[in-house]
This record gives C-alpha cells, structure tokens and sequence, in this order.
C-alpha cells in the first residue's frame, strides 16, 4: 500500500507536535525529515543532519547522514531524503565490494545506473514522491546543480545524456540512436545491484569507444569536453602536481600493502573506508573524486590537459561521467559552512561497562580503613560504631513516623486504584428478586498490590561541596535508613573526577565502546556509598564511612574525626555531573532491570554546573590533512543545533548562546530529559544553594530572561524569601521533573533542637506549639528524604 508523501508528512508532524520548544521551526523541518526518512524506509535506521559534505547512506551500520544545506527547500530536501532511503533499501553491502578493483573512473558508471534503478524503486513504492522529484530537479536545473551551462548536452558521452535524461525526464529532450535507446531501456529497468554492475562494464566500455571515435572526429572537441571537467583548483600547476607525485612516492616507498593502501587518504576516503558507508548522493562517492567536482575555476590550457585529470587523485584520462562529478560538487556547495547554523550529535556510548566505572564500598572501606588505622576493637573502629548508633537512636522516630506516612499513601492509593467485580456466585439473600434485578450476583473488592520501588542516588564530590558535605551526608543517611526500613532497593553513589585522575589510562580507555559521535567519558568513577544488596553488617559499616567523611568537612567542630584524614584519590574533585548523566542511563537500568522495579527514582545533588563532557568521536585532520579517527573531538558544541541521543531516543538543543558554543548547562538539561526518555523513571534534583550559589540558582533556574522589562529584582527577592522561610523550593526548568533548591550550611543539618530552655512553667498553647514547631521542624531539616515521600509515594 502507497502513501503520498503529503500524508506521511502530516503523520511526522504529529509525532513532532511535542518537541516543538525543542528546536526552532527550520530546525523542527529536519526532525519531521528525519521521521519521514525512517518510515519510507520502513525499519529503524538512524538519520542525521551532520556536518558532512555530501548525503550518504552507512550501509552496514544503517546510518543515514543528510548534510545540513543553506536555504534548502523542501522538496529538494524531500529529494535528498527519498534517494539515500532507497540506497538504504536497495543498494546492497556487499555490492560495493566489486568496486575496490575497478578504476574510479568506472565508478561514475555504477553511479549512474544505480541511481536510474533506485529513484525508479522508491518512487514506485512511494508514488507520492514523483512530483516533489519532479519539481526538485526542476529547480536543481534552474540552478545549474548539472553544470551544463553553456554547454551542448548532445555533445557529452552516452552515460552523460543518461545520466540527465534520467532525472530531468520530461523537462530536457534528448536524442538518442537505436543502441543508445537500448541502453537507456535497460537502465530503466535493472532490478538487482549485479544487473546495474554489469551494465555499467558495458557502458564504460561503449564511452571509452564512442571519446576515441569523438577524438577521431574532433580532437578539439574532445579536448574541450575534457577540459570541462569541474576542478577544485586544488592544483593549479604542474609543479605542484610533481610535488605531489614524488610525496606519494615517498610513502609508497614507505609502505606496503595494496594498492588502495598506498594512496593518499582523503577526509571522506578515510571516514568512508572506517564505516563502510557509501558516500555521495549514490553509492560508490569516494575521496576527492567529489571534492574536486563543479568549482569555477578556469581551464588549464591544453597542453596540459592530461595531468590535470591526473591531478583529480584517481580520476584519469578516458570516459567518465562529468555531469555525476558535477553533481557531487555542487551538493558541496549547497552545504552549510556556518557553524551556527550546522548540527552535530553527542551519543550515549552504546557500551558502557558500569562495573569498571563503580568503585566497590567494600574497596572504599578497605582503602580509609587501612588509611584511618581502623582495626577490630581498636579505639577508631568504637567511635565508628558508637557514632553510627547514636545517629541511629536520634533519627529513628522521625525515620519511623515517615515510614508511616510512607505506607499510609502507597494505601490509599491501591484503595483508590481498587476495582469491583462479580464473583459468578448466586447471592442467595437476593434471589428474590430475579425477575426484576439482573445483580444477584456476590461481589468482592479487589485491591491491587502495591508497585515496587527503588531509588539511585548521585552525589556531587567536587570541591565547592565541602562546606556542605557534613549536612548532606546527614541527609544521605536518612535517606539509607528510610529505604532500609521500607525495603525499597537504594544504591547511592559519588560522582568524582579525583578518582578516576588515578586509574590506568587504558582501563578508563577500555571502559566504553568509540564509535563515531559517541561521548568520552573517561574521567569519572563512581565511589559506592550504598547498594541494594548490602548485609545489616556491611551496611553499618557504610553508615559510619558516610558519616565519618561528612563529619570531616564541618570546618566548625570536626568531632572524633578530626585528624583522620582522606586518601588522595577520595578528594573532592570537579564537577563531572553530565558524564554522570550518561552512565545513568545504563546503570538506573540494570538497576531496574536486577530488581525487578516498576517505580523508579533516579536523584542527583549537585551545588553548581558540570565541567564539559571531554569531547566525542569524530575526525580531526592532522599536520598532514589526513582525516583520522579523534577520542576527544570538543568541536561537538560548535553548532547550531546539538542533538543529544541513546538508541531512539534524542533531545534537540538549539543554541541560543550569544558564544559560538552550546552552553553547558543547556547541555545537562538535555541529558536530564534524555534520562527520563531512556530509563522512564521519575528524576529528581537537589540543587544545594549556599550563601554564594543562591542567585546562581536563581538566575539559572528560576529567572525568565525572555522579557528584559521585568523587574527581575522583585523575583529574586520573592525567590530568596520563599528558601529561606521553607529551606527549599521547587523549579522544573532544569530538565528532571522537579529540581529542589535547599538551603545550604546550617539548615541541612538534622540534628533536632528540642524544646527549648525556656519550657519550664510554659502555659499548655505555649507547650503545645512547641511541640508543632518542633515536629515541624523535624521534618522540614529532612528536606531529601521528605521531598523523596512526596515525590514517589
């Protein structure tokens, strides 16, 4: 069954309804393309809108890669789009392998043929795509996309007049003889790539006769349609062409191998021969063939006519077709060269090993406690114990009223998912009344189970977290006793960039896999603080490191802990919380995935923005001009779009930077949404605004910088009043579902202050509003775990 392109447009444009303030309306235009590609080729291909010279379709990792082109209209987008997906459809992997022993010049042939073949197909599968091809080309002719101004198209060689008819159809009147005739039958009618290949051979065979017979005739003739040949202008000279020369034969010299081993890379040659991919609007594109097709330069004279085509790198004297170099060229120059206006990918690395970026707890606890000197029954090990069950003893009412509330909700809301339903079983009191009541039926009430959760926690170990590590630790041990007590799964974890400073280089290199566009992640490690799977003993033991190291950073009274110390690797470090993110998506999977969890929460505390991700895989030239594959490519945030991805799943970031940059903190955003799409579970924020951070906090996640008019110091004001009344108020401009702002300092800390000294003799309303204000009070310093009750309860 057809579908016109009008009605599939109209279905992308549904499924793009919801990512509308993602991007703007150009940029909108390219994802509704990006789904249109995926449904005419009816299978889960990957489309991007990179920063590529030319359209080419990966046809071993099923990418389709559409460059970014200035003022491109929507047909000859559509145009573009519906060729590669039918290179996708119908160009075979292993049909390029028959190219690697022909010469580049045959190339051009299969080119030609096969672009007759697969136009021809996806239009018959898709018929609504005939007018807006028509009307593509149409305009692509007006704009000399084939190069033949000024030129008589009845002079070039069969496979050019091919090649043109082919496309243009109707709208150009080609004469051809009875042989050619049959040429052109047959082109039109190929169906399988090894038809196309062998009427290639025999078209480049009938070429390099028909240019001898037009040497014959008219040397001059063909020495003009020789030197028409678009050139880069790359080589302007003879001498250079000899410079060259004798480069190539020094590292001919040098090297050993075929014969497509020794020549001189290009950028696209190397891209392509990395991911098998068929570069160009048709299949067979390599290296500067296309690169040196359709500028305006000026002819070299004739004397040298032959070594300019040698200048070509692969493209010799001798029959090819000019009007396919020409059309490669002149998609080059519709690219888009301005950064600002280009889009560029960062991808989830579609391997992560997580264990090797975890650092177990029982690694943590055996590194402090050889550092700590703790032994058993020496004095250290006591004043662990001793201050674990102290903490233990004073939050434990609190810890258990929550509790309560806990279960009290998870109850009322099976009660109110509750359902009715007949039991098949008479009811005898009512059988009475059969003749007039159909519900004799007994009834029982059926209450759904409860829903499982579980909860990941990451928190931020940079150094500007050291004055609120001793109340935030606080908070993460209240947290770990809730989830205890409530057997919810719980692993909370450190992100830290210090650690991961001290690996071997190449276990962090081996962490993940490099493909292209895929995030380097490499300098981050995940300090396990606590673990679904943890032993009463064992979870102690973590209960009395997290509460010795947050003890350690209250500057005012260090306690027992004051000299212990820290290894050098558990320093507090930077800020790798978009790294972070990325692993996330992982392991809040397995995380599900081990324990069976249908209600998750995933939770970052950070106090300020994350250090940039340390760049993606792509290609750099090098000293040489030779394009190479680069692990730390940090060009990926020079664009105007940049398109976050794991698998299916993408979030478009438009950059409205006034730099030349996406800006990181748009970045963990998208990361945060990113999350949500790929794991599904709820996401949370705690965004711990000391006296420094609070009109950063502000500013980046409450402030409204679209309407300049504003007296954006009355929001401020209001916005600190509400923090400091509450200790926390909730933003959703973050990226995560609900980011709390919590005040920092003092006001983390869940040590209760009592009554009061001034209690003695008080009238019952004052003993009694003590009382409130207390039990208040010893909710409202439990920010976390009470934002954690509200938010998945």
């Amino acid at each position: 069954m057809s579908f016109s392109l009008d009605i599939i447009t109209k279905k992308c444009d549904n499924v793009y309804m919801m990512m509308r303030k993602e991007v703007d309306v150009k940029n909108n235009v390219k994802e509704i393309k990006s789904v249109l590609a995926k449904l005419l080729a009816t299978e889960n291909l990957s489309v991007e809108f990179a920063n590529v010279e030319t359209a080419s379709f990966d046809v071993e990792k099923r990418i389709l890669r559409i460059p970014t082109m200035k003022d491109i209209s929507d047909e000859v987008l559509d145009l573009f789009v519906g060729h590669e997906v039918s290179h996708a459809l119908y160009t075979p992997v292993e049909g390029l392998e028959k190219l690697k022993d022909k010469p580049k010049n045959f190339h051009s042939f299969v080119n030609v043929v096969e672009d007759v073949r697969i136009e021809r197909l996806i239009q018959k599968k898709y018929p609504g795509l005939r007018k807006p091809f028509f009307n593509a080309y149409s305009k692509l002719k007006a704009d000399n996309f084939f190069k033949l101004d000024g030129m008589n198209v009845n002079d070039l060689l069969l496979i050019d007049r091919m090649n043109v008819k082919a496309k243009l159809g109707t709208q150009i009147d080609i004469p051809f003889d009875s042989v050619e005739e049959e040429f052109m039958t047959r082109a039109k009618t190929t169906e399988t790539f090894d038809e196309v290949f062998a009427l290639a051979e025999e078209l480049y065979e009938y070429c390099q006769d028909e240019l001898e017979k037009k040497k014959q005739d008219d040397p001059e003739q063909v020495d003009q349609y020789l030197t028409s040949m678009p050139m880069t202008g790359e080589h302007q000279n003879e001498e250079d062409f000899q410079e060259q020369e004798t480069a190539q034969s020094d590292d001919n010299q040098e090297e050993t191998g075929s014969e497509s081993e020794q020549s001189t890379p290009d950028t696209e040659e190397d891209e392509n021969s990395e991911e098998g991919s068929s570069a160009g609007s048709n299949p067979t594109q390599e290296g500067d063939d296309e690169s040196d097709a359709g500028a305006d330069t000026k002819p070299a004279p004739k004397a040298n006519m032959t070594e300019d085509l040698k200048k070509t790198k692969g493209i010799t004297p001798g029959a090819k077709s000019l009007t396919d170099l020409a059309t490669q060229q002149s998609t080059k120059d519709m690219v888009e060269t301005d950064t600002n206006k280009q889009v560029r990918y960062l991808d989830v690395p579609k391997v992560l090993k997580i264990d090797d970026y975890i650092v177990p707890f029982q690694e943590i606890k055996k590194k402090l406690y050889e550092h700590w000197n703790v032994t058993p029954g020496s004095k250290h090990e006591t004043t662990l114990t001793k201050n674990v069950k102290e903490f233990k003893k004073d939050n434990e009412k609190v810890i258990n009223y929550l509790h309560k509330e806990f279960e009290m909700k998870k109850q009322a809301d099976r009660y109110a998912r509750a359902t009715t339903a007949r039991t098949g079983v008479l009811n005898v009191n009512k059988l009475h009344s059969y003749k007039y009541n159909d519900d004799i039926f007994l009834k029982k009430n059926i209450i759904p189970n409860g829903k499982d959760h579980g909860m990941v926690f990451f928190l931020d170990w940079s150094g500007s977290m050291a004055d609120n590590m001793h109340g935030t630790m606080q908070q993460l041990i209240n947290l770990a006793l809730f989830c205890k007590k409530a057997q919810i799964p719980f692993a909370a974890y450190g992100f830290s960039s210090e650690y991961a400073k001290r690996l071997d280089p190449e276990l962090k290199a081996n962490r993940q896999s490099r493909n292209m566009h895929e995030a380097n992640i490499e300098n981050i490690s995940l300090l396990e603080l606590f673990n679904e799977k943890m032993t009463s003993k064992e979870f102690n033991d973590a209960l009395g490191v997290a509460n010795a190291i947050g003890s350690m950073y209250d500057r005012k009274s260090r306690g027992d802990y004051a000299w212990w110390g820290l290894p050098r690797d558990m320093y507090l470090g930077g800020t790798p919380l978009n790294h972070c993110i990325v692993l996330a998506t992982r392991l809040v999977k397995d995380f599900q995935k081990k324990n069976n969890v249908q209600i998750m929460s995933t939770s970052f505390l950070t106090d300020g923005s994350s250090h940039s991700i340390d760049g993606v895989v792509g290609y750099q030239e090098d000293r040489d001009n030779v394009s190479r594959m680069r692990h730390n490519d940090d060009s990926y945030r020079q664009a105007g779009t940049l398109i976050l991805r794991d698998g299916q799943n993408q979030v478009a970031i438009r950059n409205n930077s006034k730099w030349s940059s996406v800006e990181s903190n748009d970045i963990t955003k998208g990361l945060y949404k990113l999350l949500k799409m790929s794991t599904g579970a709820n996401t949370t924020g705690f965004f711990v605004a000391g006296r420094n951070e609070i009109r950063y906090a502000w500013s980046q996640y409450f402030a409204d910088w679209t309407n300049r008019e504003d007296d954006m110091s009355v929001s401020f004001d209001h916005f600190k009043k509400v923090l400091t009344k509450e200790n926390a108020t909730t933003s959703t401009k973050s990226g995560l579902d609900e980011l709390y702002i919590i005040k920092g300092g003092k006001a983390l800390e869940v040590v209760d202050e009592g009554l009061g000294d001034d209690m003695n003799g008080a009238s019952k309303q004052k003993l009694t509003t003590a009382f409130k204000r207390m039990g208040r009070g010893k909710l409202k310093n439990r920010v976390i775990l009470q934002k954690f009750i509200e938010n998945v309860a």
